[in-house]
């Protein structure tokens, strides 16, 4: 289970953003199991990215600014989740908004894994414990990747 104390900064930080809400348990679980059946071999596995059923592009940032890396990356896409992750097991909370304002959310609190994903599920992004983004879906461009 995520630790209170992050779930707790998350709410407090996506109030002072605004436009972000955590989604209801049974909401969210359900957005889960259908994001884990798009992209996830086995779903069991606390760390999803090693464990995709589709090709994924890596990026490792290093000591740069991985938010902004994302900002570029996901634009000005709309119906953004946050997957709350931590490695730690599931009930993951899943926070729903803008992705720029989730990403203005994630940079008011300390550093934790998270997915950040399409509504739809069109796209998956995640930020790892080795500072490396690995997305699936989404166009990367050469320029994001090498900065």
């Amino acid at each position: 289970m995520v630790d209170s104390e992050i779930v707790a900064e998350l709410d407090a930080a996506s109030r002072r953003v605004g436009g972000i809400t955590r989604m209801p348990a049974d909401a969210a679980d359900t957005y889960l199991r259908g994001l884990a059946e798009t992209y996830v071999a086995d779903p069991s596995s606390l760390r999803w990215w090693e464990s995709l059923k589709c090709s994924a592009v890596r990026m490792p940032y290093a000591d740069t600014d991985g938010l902004a890396k994302i900002a570029t990356l996901v634009g000005q896409r709309t119906n953004a989740r946050l997957i709350v992750t931590d490695d730690e097991s599931p009930p993951w909370p899943v926070y729903s908004g803008d992705a720029q304002k989730i990403i203005a959310m994630l940079r008011e609190c300390r550093f934790f894994e998270y997915i950040l994903a399409a509504h739809d599920r069109s796209w998956i992004l995640f930020d790892t414990h080795m500072n490396e983004l690995v997305s699936a879906g989404l166009e990367v461009r050469t320029s994001v990747t090498e900065e």
